[in-house]
């Protein structure tokens, strides 16, 4: 390169998007689990239950 200064990238941007986003998801699960708790849908139990047999 021969002493040439090669431009660097600032990457303010992306990482702004990238708050963004994640405030969003954050905000986003926030409502989803209030929604949850008023209808009762029932998200956070598991979908999958063991049935116990009694011999």
């Amino acid at each position: 390169m021969d002493g040439a200064s090669v431009p660097r990238y600032d990457y303010t941007v992306p990482m702004l998007i990238f708050l963004a986003l994640g405030l969003l998801a954050v905000l986003f699960g926030v409502l989803l689990k209030r929604e949850d708790k008023r209808k009762g849908y029932g998200l956070q139990k598991p979908n999958i239950v063991r049935q116990t047999t009694d011999n």
